[in-house]
């Protein structure tokens, strides 16, 4: 016990110690529980456009589960990069796509992005989430990416 209060009289009579230490403190933070990254592309417009920041939450999801509407960073082992991304579906609920609209177990949902996946002419067949999965996509409707991820590859939530 005297030694940490000795540890705290050193630290309170050097500045510069002081500083170095808030500096390493405020760097293990944020290297573990956020993250920056940069937009590439236009799948998120109009929420985010190309070259726009997003600061990143990379322990939300220590404490809670990803919801519907969530929008998240997630990791792409095909492309091997991160992708900002929105959460439609989640486990267990059976996803379908007709003429470009987003259907949960058989009822059409309230898309905040209210514009046609592809076009009123694309369709996936009912799709089942399995467990641990959640089904994403980007909010330009027309023209993105969606699939299944694996909630481990959910790097974080995304701070508005």
């Amino acid at each position: 016990m005297r030694f940490l209060k000795e540890i705290k009289e050193i630290v309170k009579k050097n500045r510069f110690l002081h500083v170095c230490l808030a500096a390493i403190l405020v760097l293990f933070v944020f290297k573990r529980g956020f993250m920056v990254i940069l937009t590439h592309g236009e799948s998120m417009e109009p929420t985010y456009n190309n070259g726009s920041v997003a600061l990143v939450n990379k322990i939300f999801y220590d404490y809670s589960l990803p919801e519907r509407w969530d929008v998240v960073v997630l990791y792409d082992h095909v492309s091997k990069d991160f992708l900002l991304k929105r959460i439609v579906g989640l486990p267990f609920e059976v996803i379908e796509i007709k003429r470009g609209r987003i259907y949960i177990d058989g009822e059409e949902i309230n898309d905040p992005i209210d514009e046609p996946i592809m076009g009123h002419n694309f369709d996936l067949p009912p799709l089942e989430i399995p467990y641990g999965c959640y089904f994403y996509i980007g909010d330009s409707r027309l023209d993105s990416v969606w699939g299944l991820t694996y909630e481990e590859d959910i790097v974080g939530r995304v701070m508005n």
